[in-house]
């Protein structure tokens, strides 16, 4: 009998799981055409659940809980997974009412969700701004760079959202927009609306569901080298997770060309259900308090995804009506982070501890 020792289950079990990484992010750029069941699906799903259960048993525990919640805190991881629940039944019982909440459709003349969405990433790129000159001043670089380029994506992000400025100024698309962009707008993410839809929830997914729960294994690597310490304090926190994965179950109806087709959506809708899961299961075992919490925020994703994937009513009054809901919940995501951030910054034990 061959022995394997320890040091050598790990190195093959860190091997295995960044073989299945890589095939599962290498077949993100697939869409499936056939049906579920279809031999090529089925395989697809079983290399994601493959790299899902190697990944969990690579990395145990669950997220250092905070020692201290704010009351916003606490309402949000309350709150937004209820909303999700309450949208999504919304959806399926009175898509009209759906469609004119994010379409505004004959009721009202523009599109509320384009506007919440710029303005909740104007006031993301705001607080990069501030993060900016704080870090600035402080003369931490690393961190000066990393929160410029967020402040530059989020301002791109907000003026894509208004086709800058074409939306409000009703200007006549010319030239090569006229020709390229599938919506005749002047912007540049309807080029490929489905490649700039699948980049944003694919980072919707990252920043509100995989980072948080991740993030004392990532800290724990990023300070074991010097110069990359100070991106620990950027890492969002777990009530993150809590409060914003039930958001990530509205996608398009299972009979549509998109949604789950779409292998990167179909990971992180995989991914987001298992994360759930795993968290629910491991504080329940841990007797941690936020085990309902973590049970309340699967069953609302659960919920959400379920009418999502089986009643097309919202669907049928307009094909892209039902992602923005998860887009609202991202912009949203995102300020609600940067805001986290902003407190962070102010509190000078916390950044000692990460420079």
């Amino acid at each position: 009998m061959v022995h394997v020792s320890s040091s050598q289950i790990s190195k093959l079990q860190v091997t295995s799981t960044l073989t299945l990484g890589l095939l599962t992010v290498a077949s993100f750029l697939y869409q499936h055409s056939g049906g579920f069941f279809d031999l090529l699906n089925i395989g697809r799903i079983v290399l994601i659940v493959a790299f899902l259960v190697s990944l969990f048993m690579s990395l145990r525990g669950i997220p250092e809980n905070q020692k201290s919640q704010s009351n916003y805190t606490k309402m949000l991881i309350c709150v937004l997974p209820s909303l999700a629940v309450l949208f999504a039944i919304i959806n399926t019982t009175l898509p009209e009412i759906g469609h004119i909440l994010v379409k505004g459709g004959e009721v009202i003349s523009f599109r509320p969700a384009i506007y919440v969405k710029m303005l909740l990433d104007i006031v993301s790129c705001v607080i990069f701004i501030t993060l900016l000159v704080r870090f600035m001043k402080r003369k931490q670089w690393l961190l000066v760079g990393i929160v410029a380029l967020l402040a530059l994506v989020t301002f791109w992000m907000a003026m894509e959202e208004i086709s800058w400025g074409q939306r409000i100024f009703k200007w006549e698309t010319t030239g090569y927009f006229a020709e390229n962009n599938m919506q005749n707008e002047t912007n540049l993410h309807n080029l490929n609306t489905q490649v700039f839809q699948n980049a944003l929830y694919f980072g919707g997914f990252l920043l509100l569901v995989a980072l948080p729960f991740f993030r004392d294994h990532i800290a724990r690597l990023l300070r074991k080298v010097k110069t990359l310490r100070p991106v620990a304090s950027l890492l969002p926190s777990a009530w993150i997770l809590l409060a914003f994965a039930a958001g990530m179950g509205f996608i398009d109806p299972h009979m549509s060309e998109a949604g789950w087709r779409w292998s990167s959506i179909l990971f992180q809708t995989i991914a987001t259900s298992a994360i759930l899961a795993v968290f629910t299961y491991r504080a329940y075992k841990q007797r941690d308090a936020r085990a309902k919490n973590a049970l309340w925020s699967l069953l609302a994703f659960i919920v959400v995804l379920t009418l999502s994937l089986y009643f097309r009513g919202l669907w049928d009054q307009d094909s892209g009506s039902p992602t923005e809901y998860i887009e609202l919940f991202i912009a949203f995501g995102i300020t609600t982070w940067a805001f986290e951030l902003k407190s962070r910054s102010a509190d000078r034990d916390w950044l000692a501890a990460n420079s």
